[in-house]
């Protein structure tokens, strides 16, 4: 988060005033969304080894190989898990080109709602917001 604000703070007026706001939060939500799960899969990377070899001694102590088998399940399941996220990244990448688009088109008929107004472009606005929206 601090490599996001120190960017975003260092950007000169006019970059800010140039750049589409809504594409900038879109970017900096959806950098955030994967440090977020980075750091959740982090923490399972360090742990579950640890986690493995105690609960292998212990449940080999106490149901001896019955234990192996459920170890063998827990081992087995891990890397499907890894697969999911591959398949929830690419779903979660097309959802936030999806919501850009969105975003952009609703931006652009809010600062030029005058305009429209004027020329009485609303069902035009309307239809390409109802487009975007399906």
């Amino acid at each position: 988060m601090l490599l996001l604000y120190k960017k975003v703070s260092s950007m000169t007026n006019q970059q800010v005033q140039s750049a589409n706001i809504g594409k900038l939060f879109n970017i900096m939500s959806g950098d955030l969304a994967q440090i977020e799960m980075l750091m959740q899969y982090a923490f399972i990377a360090v742990w579950t080894p640890l986690l493995l070899i105690a609960t292998t001694i212990v449940i080999c102590f106490r149901l001896k190989w019955y234990g192996l088998i459920g170890i063998g399940c827990v081992i087995v399941v891990y890397p499907m898990q890894n697969i999911l996220g591959r398949h929830m990244h690419k779903h979660f990448a097309a959802k936030m080109q999806h919501s850009d688009s969105k975003i952009r088109i609703l931006n652009e008929s809010l600062t030029n709602i005058k305009l429209i107004k004027l020329y009485g472009w609303e069902r035009v606005m309307e239809k390409n917001i109802a487009e975007v929206r399906t």
